[in-house]
């Protein structure tokens, strides 16, 4: 079973996905947002989200550790989707049975200190970081509803956390 594991910037993604790699031995993790931001600062993102022009890049990292992830049962993805058309591509990979889309939700206000945090070392955080978590939200609709047309879903789990370990438990066990 693949599990894409959407939300916007800041909204705990890794975070679930770490937890379940750590408790559970059958899982795999695809974290692919987590990769590129070791590769680029985030100033190389302009605020803007996933860009068109990273998309080789992004589907390399998602195949090297798709390869990592080999012999699991359940494989977390983070990252991706993140444009609306990379959904149909994983249907064209993986039968749509075998894949489950979770939407991770939090309060601005909680999403910006988070931003804060992660940010606290870089003074122009506020600017990119707020423009980043406003165009995320953009795309995540497209690619929800990307979703919904490709796969004829009618329903999506959605989490909402409102602190960074609320939840995750849970929501692993109902993953699983």
């Amino acid at each position: 079973m693949i599990h894409f594991i959407m939300g916007i910037t800041c909204v705990g993604k890794d975070e679930l996905v770490e937890y379940a790699v750590k408790f559970h031995s059958n899982v795999g993790a695809i974290q692919v947002g987590k990769e590129m931001r070791k590769r680029h600062p985030p100033e190389y993102f302009k605020g803007l989200g996933a860009l068109d022009e990273t998309e080789p890049e992004t589907w390399e990292i998602f195949q090297e550790q798709l390869a990592l992830c080999s012999g699991k049962d359940h494989i977390f993805v983070t990252g991706m989707p993140r444009l609306k058309g990379q959904v149909a591509k994983f249907f064209n990979m993986f039968e749509i049975e075998k894949c489950r889309f979770w939407l991770l939700h939090c309060e601005d206000e909680i999403i910006v200190l988070r931003l804060e945090s992660r940010f606290k070392d870089e003074p122009d955080w506020g600017v990119l970081a707020r423009r980043r978590m406003q165009n995320d939200k953009i795309q995540l609709y497209q690619v929800i509803n990307e979703i919904l047309l490709c796969s004829r879903i009618t329903t999506l789990q959605n989490e909402t956390f409102f602190q960074r370990d609320m939840n995750v438990q849970n929501i692993i066990c109902s993953c699983l």
